[in-house]
This record gives C-alpha cells, sequence and structure tokens, in this order.
C-alpha cells in the first residue's frame, strides 16, 4: 500500500507528539510522582513508534521503541539516576525530531540534510544501558494498561433511499451485514485504517451501502473511536471475518447479517441530522491566496465607494453598503482564520531554558504566560528568533549565579518571565528577569569607545539603553558561544521594526530587565488614517495613533529651536511630515492637523496639511529598490489607483 499520501498527516502529528514529549519530560522532571503526566508520555511514545511503523519509518520506530522502554524507569528512580534518564530521552527527541524533519513527500529522506545517515547507535546503546540499571527489568506496558480514551458510540441512520437499495438487494438473493469496528486509540493516521477496511471489503466482493460517520467525515479524520459500515455481499460472515481481523489497529467488534425486521425498525425510526463538528485541514498557502483576493476585495469595495458619491443614487448607495458589510465580514472571517496561538511559539523555549541553565550552572525558574494570545500566523512564524536571543541574553547576561545572589540578598533561584498580551490591535511580549540589570556605566563606556558619545557627552538613561540596539555592541568582557558578540540586539530590533513593531528595554542595577515588544495582530489588512502632505497621501497604522487635534499658528513654541505645543497641560514635540518626508511645503503656513502618534514611551505629534479619513488598506510589501528604507513600513493601493506609502513611525524620525 502505498502511504506516501499520509506523509503530510504523519509530518503534523509527529510534530506535535514531539512537542508533547518535550514539555511533559520537563514538567515530569518537575513532578516526579505525577501519574497522569506519566501516563501522557508513555503514550505519546507510545503512538508515535506506531506512527512510524505504520509508515515504514524503521529507525525512527526503533529508536522510540528503546525510548518507551526506558522511560519505565522513571516511576523508580529519583535524583542523579533520573535526570540523567530525562537528558538521555532528550537528546533521543532531538535525534527524532532531525530523522522527522529530513522525510520528503515521497515517503523518503531529503538528500543532504543529514537524516539519511543518521546514526542511532549511540542513543540505543545509552538507553539499554540505563535500562540495566534495573534490577528486574520489565517489558513496555501494553498500551491497553494507560487510561484509556472515551468511546463514543455510533448507529447508521438510513434514509428511505438507502431502505429501498437493501431491501431490493435482498429481495434479489444479495446479503446485507451490518459491521462494527473500533480504532485503537493510539492510532493517528485513521484514515489509512479505514482505507484498508473498506479495500479489504471490496476486494471480496462488498458493495458498500452506507457509513457512520459518512464517507468524507473518515476522510477527514472527524470521528472518534467507533464507526459501523452497512454493505452487501453474496459470500458468508466467515469469509469477511476473517480479513477483516487481520487489520492492525482497527478491531471488528460484531459483524452481523441484517434481515427484515432491522429494515422495518429503521423505516419507523426519524432521522436526526448530524451535530458533530466538522474541520478541514488546510493549507497555508490557500489561506495566503485567500487572503489575497480578500484584499483586493477591500481595494475594490473603496473605489466603488469612492465612484458612487457623486451619483447620489439611493439604491446604489445601498448596495455599496452592504457589499461593504460582506467585504468586512468576509476579511474578518478570513484573518481570524490565519489566527494562530502564539503557544506554538512559547512551546519551544522551556526546553531550551532548561538545557542552557544546566551548561551555565544557573538555578532559573521559568514562567510563562499568555500563551492562548492569538496573532497573525506570518506574525508568530517570525518572532520566534528573536524571542530565543532575548531569552539567551536573560539567561547568560541577566541571571546571576545562585552564590552570586545569596551574596546579593537575593533568592538562589532567578526568575525568568515571558508573558503575552492582547492590547487593542497590538500583542505585547514582555521578556523579564530579576538578575543583575544593565550595567550603564559600562553602556556609556562603551559608546564613547565605538565613538557614539563624546566624552563629556550628558545622556538620559533611554539613550543609553538605546546605545544596545547599535550593531556590535556590546558590553560582555568574553565571548561565549551564548552570546556576547554584539551581533544580536541590532538584529531583534530590525526583525520586530519588519514587522511594524516596536521593541524598548527597561533596566534597573541589581534588579532586573524587561524588554517590551509590541507587534500588530495582522501585517496584511489593517486599519490606518490617510494624511495629505504636500498634495500626497500618506497612511498611518491606527495602532500607534493616540489622538488627532487642529494646530494653530499661535499654538506653536520653540524650545531648544524645536517646535511644540501646549495640547492638556504637557509639551508635546512637533515634527513636520513636509519637511521629514521632503515634500513642498502647502500655502497653510503653520496651519494644519496634528496626529500624536506613540513611539515607545514618548508622543510626537506629526503635523500634517489634510486628513482624508480611517480606511480599512491591504498592506503591500516594497520593492527591492525600496526595501529597508527607514519610515516606510510598506505600500497600499488606494480607491483611486493611487499608491500610497505606509509611514513606519518608530523608524520615521
Amino acid at each position: 500500500m502505498d502511504m506516501s499520501q499520509y506523509l503530510e498527516y504523519f509530518m503534523s502529528e509527529a510534530a506535535e507528539h514531539l512537542q508533547a514529549l518535550n514539555a511533559n519530560l520537563l514538567a515530569l522532571e518537575q513532578s516526579p510522582d505525577n501519574r497522569d503526566i506519566f501516563n501522557e508520555i508513555l503514550r505519546s511514545a507510545h503512538t508515535l513508534k506506531g506512527m512510524s511503523a505504520t509508515m515504514g519509518f524503521k529507525q525512527v520506530a526503533e529508536l522510540t521503541h528503546e525510548m518507551e522502554s526506558t522511560l519505565l524507569l522513571l516511576k523508580d528512580c529519583h535524583g542523579s539516576v533520573a535526570s540523567e534518564v530525562v537528558d538521555v530521552l532528550f537528546k533521543c527527541l532531538d535525534a527524532l525530531q532531525v530523522m522527522i524533519s529530513g522525510f520528503e513527500g515521497d515517503g523518503q529522506r531529503s538528500q543532504g540534510s543529514g537524516a539519511e545517515d543518521f546514526d542511532c547507535l549511540p542513543l540505543k546503546e545509552a538507553l539499554k544501558r540505563l535500562q540495566n540499571l534495573r534490577d528486574q527489568p520489565s517489558a513496555p506496558a501494553p498500551i491497553e494498561d494507560y487510561p484509556p480514551a472515551p468511546v463514543k458510540e455510533v448507529s447508521i441512520q438510513l434514509n428511505a433511499y438507502d431502505l429501498d437499495l437493501l431491501g431490493t438487494a435482498m429481495a434479489q438473493g444479495y446479503a446485507a451485514y451490518l459491521a462494527r469496528f473500533s480504532m485503537a486509540q493510539d492510532a493517528l493516521i485513521k484514515s489509512a485504517r479505514v482505507y484498508m477496511v473498506f479495500k479489504a471489503l471490496e476486494e471480496q466482493g462488498a458493495e458498500i451501502i452506507k457509513s457512520e460517520p459518512p464517507v468524507t467525515d473518515l476522510e477527514e479524520e472527524n470521528f472518534e473511536n467507533r464507526f459501523d459500515i452497512i454493505f452487501l455481499a453474496q459470500k458468508p460472515v466467515e469469509d469477511f471475518t476473517r480479513v477483516l481481523n487481520k487489520i492492525s489497529d482497527v478491531s471488528l467488534l460484531s459483524l452481523e447479517k441484517l434481515n427484515q425486521d432491522y429494515l422495518r425498525q429503521k423505516t419507523d425510526r426519524p432521522e436526526h441530522p448530524s451535530l458533530s463538528t466538522r474541520t478541514v485541514r488546510v493549507n497555508a498557502e490557500r489561506l495566503d491566496s485567500l487572503l489575497d483576493l480578500v484584499g483586493e476585495s477591500v481595494i475594490n469595495k473603496t473605489r466603488l465607494e469612492r465612484l458612487c458619491l457623486p451619483l447620489n443614487n439611493p439604491d446604489i448607495k445601498e448596495a455599496v453598503e452592504h457589499l461593504g458589510r460582506l467585504t468586512a465580514e468576509m476579511q474578518s472571517i478570513v484573518m481570524k482564520m490565519r489566527m494562530v496561538p502564539i503557544e506554538q511559539v512559547f512551546n519551544r523555549f522551556p526546553r531550551m531554558v532548561r538545557d542552557l541553565s544546566r551548561e551555565l550552572n544557573k538555578n532559573i525558574q521559568f514562567n510563562v504566560e499568555g500563551m492562548e494570545t492569538e496573532m497573525d500566523r506570518t506574525v508568530v512564524d517570525e518572532i520566534g528568533d528573536s524571542l530565543m536571543h532575548l531569552i539567551r541574553n536573560a539567561i547568560d547576561h541577566g541571571a546571576e549565579l545562585p552564590e552570586e545572589r545569596l551574596k546579593a540578598g537575593k533568592p538562589e533561584q532567578a526568575v525568568l518571565r515571558l508573558t503575552a498580551s492582547q492590547e487593542g490591535n497590538s500583542v505585547v511580549i514582555e521578556v523579564f528577569d530579576d538578575g543583575r540589570g544593565i550595567n550603564l556605566d559600562k553602556v556609556w563606556k562603551r559608546a564613547v569607545g565605538f565613538g557614539l558619545l563624546a566624552p563629556d557627552a550628558v545622556v538620559d538613561e533611554s539613550t543609553l539603553i538605546g546605545y544596545i540596539f547599535k550593531a556590535g555592541f556590546s558590553t560582555v568582557e568574553r565571548v561565549t558561544d551564548v552570546s556576547g558578540r554584539g551581533m544580536g540586539m541590532d538584529v531583534v530590533k530590525t526583525k520586530v521594526e519588519s514587522l511594524g513593531g516596536s521593541i524598548e528595554l527597561e533596566s534597573r542595577m541589581g534588579q532586573g530587565t524587561l524588554a517590551r515588544i509590541r507587534l500588530p495582530l495582522t501585517l496584511t489588512i489593517i486599519r490606518a488614517m490617510l494624511v495629505e502632505v504636500g498634495g500626497e497621501k500618506y497612511a498611518i497604522p491606527q495602532a500607534v495613533i493616540d489622538e488627532i487635534t487642529l494646530l494653530a499658528p499661535d499654538q506653536v513654541r520653540k524650545l531648544e529651536k524645536k517646535e511644540a505645543m501646549l495640547l492638556r497641560d504637557r509639551m508635546l514635540p512637533l515634527v513636520r511630515l513636509s519637511e521629514l518626508l521632503q515634500v513642498p511645503d502647502t500655502e497653510n503656513g503653520e496651519a494644519g492637523f496634528v496626529v500624536v502618534v506613540r513611539k515607545g514611551d514618548l508622543r510626537y505629534g506629526l503635523v500634517t496639511d489634510t486628513l482624508v479619513g480611517l480606511q480599512d488598506i491591504v498592506v503591500k510589501p516594497l520593492g527591492k529598490l525600496l526595501r529597508g528604507i527607514p519610515g516606510l513600513a510598506g505600500a497600499t493601493v488606494l480607491g483611486d489607483g493611487q499608491v500610497s506609502m505606509i509611514l513606519a513611525v518608530d523608524s520615521l524620525f
């Protein structure tokens, strides 16, 4: 049987089980007496072994089998032995990740991926050595000994056509059979098992009439453990029982021959619609294409609204408004389809923190909050490496050694906290450690050494901390494998700003450091304020706008040769977009509108000539010639076909 068609399902399910094994091993290391966690680990390992064997991936199945045997050590071992077991198991999970990620669509390993020649022998020997530590070795407990998954009863509902077909066939000498099946609780590629059942029946000359759940649900794996099939055949029950009992992971519960009494009972029974929730796996590229089409619809909706303004026709106006509501609803649905929990990224870090803290001999308590926070899939895919660098920095630079913390009057265990929360149309991610903090004296000396500051310069704390984001800037005296080269924080800042976000640092010497990242929920369709400067239109994302106010010439003040205005008893620095963007001034002079925007903890007033209004815009990436220009986050096509630049406030000034 060709199993390549199921490789996509295998890769997806295997990735989930590897992640579950990593997370549960970490949890079991902290709570070794938790039987529920132990059962989950055994179930995941057993399932991964069965999946790999079914797909023909012998090396993966053999290594997982040895892991399953070694896992039983965790029930009896404590202290150093248990720690050694966990270390070896983590190395095995890393090896499995390498091997599984090397498979292609044809079920073979990718050329040059390293999986083809992966040597599992040292890991297998280490596992067997650990197994020999027990006085009385025992085989892995069968999966039936683990807490069973709930079994949902099913019942086939026949309509008038089905009953007529069965009655006619039975009158012509065919026998009608009802077969009831139960799927093994650990069988994840369930559609392949169902296919084998259908194929076995058809090879025996059976004609399948109906199944419950329906065939579409069986193919999409939208069922639990049970499924029933009614089929017609001219062979005895024994022939079907023999072939059906040979299918692995599928149990034939019963096979009975139906009679006319059964058909009469089904005729008298009312039909009930299926209430099961249906889900479909969709390729991410198809979602991207659908979102592109929705974006084009948004552009054309805006164009229609503009074209219909001079017509003043109530019927056309009503139709355009209805189209606008439909487009907005479609946009909302598609955006929700693209939203994924940030848990997908956060799950990578507990294992990394464990390994790195052990390598550096540091005792760290890692807390994660807000894993259910959802973001656009593109943002989640892109932000992982930046967060990893911040966490590694916090462990290496921030957290002190246990003896240093005790001398400083701190608890021996350092705290590292990763949190995510939604604020309006943005997601805020924070990485906090209660370590030594940033030494501003070292930052100042290094900035002077780099020529960034004059020796007699006086700068505030936020400016000093900002130098940390300069390329090559580092205050660490010794370069390690983890950090110290000064090649990370500038990359983090560049990546965050390329995603339309911002990053800021707060630190107190001896108390800790907080890195705060603010990112948009989505990168594709955003709400923006269109402004006009020098006859050209620009878009400012609504997420960075605090308020908008009028500017009269007599409100402008001069502070150290820079313009400002008094807004609710506070001075607001003014930035004229005409000067910043180098476009011609208008005849308005100093009058205009002020768009108050946030840049970190500071607020600035962007002076514009005219406000066009709020619109939903589709963010288009800039070409190679314009990519990387400070102050530009992208472009959009307006309803009249004009291209408008989207301003990136964080890098604009």
